[in-house]
């Protein structure tokens, strides 16, 4: 159908196009049987349209030929572009240019290979292929499991693990030749990565989340949730099943009562001595009883002075401690020479009264050099009974003992105490 001044796209013949502008003027069209071959190929091309004169470019090397019909014949493979020139001097257009393309194909080349990548995924078991051959028209698959597929370069996606054998038959239907070839394709059963991470810290009456991680499809803890994460007041172990796509995995998280940390201990200060309180164990945020929230606290004076602290599990741990000044020079008087265990809770103990002693033992004997008590605690005081037996009281009298401790307060190391006391009831 044809209108005036009107472009019209025609088809010639497979693999051209011709734009016909309805205009009075040179026009060039090719026509053949057949725009492939087999070695040797031979073609015959026609030229159609309005031209004095046509013009054929093979694209062989071959010198111009010139006519309406030409016959030429390819000897080596591959895919040439045959060039028509239509001219007319006496034309509005003086030329009109049209091309088509011949593929020539060798039978002794034809060779069926390819390559294969199987991916087993818990979304499925899936093939993907590498078509490598050469000189083919035509492709039939057989996967070895029922299905098949005529793609140059097909994709397929098996039911379940296995090996299976994947066939290609390569056809030239030009030189109607065909070649096979088979690859053993095999799939495996998927594992699931799943390594949740355990133990985790559960602080004294706290609570503790555990987190299956993110991206499955579904999750089922021991505990009947079905959340990702759930939260936890008590320690033990929780199992949580999670799967992706037909894959599944389990794993155990083991919940631990978090330790306990070491308190911090009283302390002694010699005189103007510089000295700092600091918790016993690493902490991530603390606020003392004085405000500071350093970790280090100097102290100037004696007193009670306590903190608020998070440890390295996340835990609130609370503590005091009592900061004592000691004098730098202190007399004996500490010791006493006289004591009266009659139960009236008065002097009822032979006992070190001192503050800032180390490393303390004391030993009582009776003047016949047999021991009576001995105790490496200040705390613990003689109370008159043969290794402080309440029912074995010794007779009043006079006693010896040897007091052994280290005074904070001096340079001296170790020093030893002896002396007599007299217990009277």
């Amino acid at each position: 159908m044809h209108n005036d001044g009107a472009e019209i796209l025609t088809k010639t013949l497979e693999g051209k196009f011709k734009i016909d502008f309805e205009t009075a003027g040179v026009q060039a069209n090719i026509t053949t049987t057949a725009q492939t071959g087999c070695v040797p190929a031979e073609f015959t091309l026609n030229a159609t349209g309005q031209a004095v004169e046509f013009t054929w470019d093979l694209n062989d090397g071959s010198p111009l030929q010139t006519g309406t019909q030409i016959t030429v014949t390819y000897n080596t493979i591959g895919s040439y572009v045959v060039t028509l020139i239509g001219s007319d001097p006496g034309a509005c257009n003086l030329a009109d240019t049209t091309y088509i393309t011949l593929d020539v194909y060798d039978p002794n080349e034809l060779l069926a290979a390819f390559e294969v990548t199987p991916q087993s995924t818990c979304d499925g078991y899936f093939l993907e292929i590498t078509n490598n051959s050469v000189g083919a028209t035509q492709y039939s698959w057989d996967f070895g499991d029922g299905a098949t597929s005529t793609a140059a370069a097909p994709t397929h996606e098996y039911d379940g693990p296995g090996t299976y054998p994947v066939t290609l038959e390569a056809r030239n239907t030009i030189c109607v030749d065909s070649t096979e070839t088979t690859i053993p394709v095999t799939f495996t059963v998927p594992t699931l990565p799943f390594d949740p991470a355990s133990p985790i810290v559960l602080c004294l009456g706290g609570f503790a989340d555990l987190n299956a991680g993110a991206g499955y499809d579904s999750y089922t803890w021991s505990t009947g949730s079905t959340a990702p994460i759930i939260t936890v007041d008590e320690v033990g172990a929780y199992d949580v099943t999670v799967t992706d796509g037909a894959c599944a995995a389990t794993g155990t998280i083991d919940v631990i009562p978090a330790p306990i940390p070491p308190l911090m201990e009283d302390a002694f200060v010699c005189g103007s001595q510089v000295f700092t309180l600091a918790p016993p164990f690493p902490t991530t945020s603390i606020t003392w009883s004085t405000g500071s929230t350093a970790t280090i606290l100097p102290i100037t004076e004696s007193g009670t002075y306590s903190f608020i602290a998070l440890d390295e599990y996340g835990c609130t741990v609370l503590d005091t401690a009592e900061v004592v000044t000691l004098p730098e020079v202190r007399a004996d008087n500490f010791i006493p020479n006289v004591f009266t265990p009659n139960g009236d809770t008065k002097n009822d103990r032979f006992q070190v009264d001192g503050l800032g002693l180390e490393k303390f033992r004391m030993e009582i004997y009776d003047r016949w050099g047999m021991k009576m008590f001995e105790t490496n605690n200040i705390a613990n005081g003689w109370n008159g009974g043969l290794d402080n037996a309440s029912a074995s009281g010794v007779p009043d009298g006079t006693y010896y003992y040897i007091i052994d401790f280290t005074d904070l307060c001096t340079d001296e190391g170790p020093t030893t105490h002896t002396g007599h006391v007299t217990l009277l009831r």
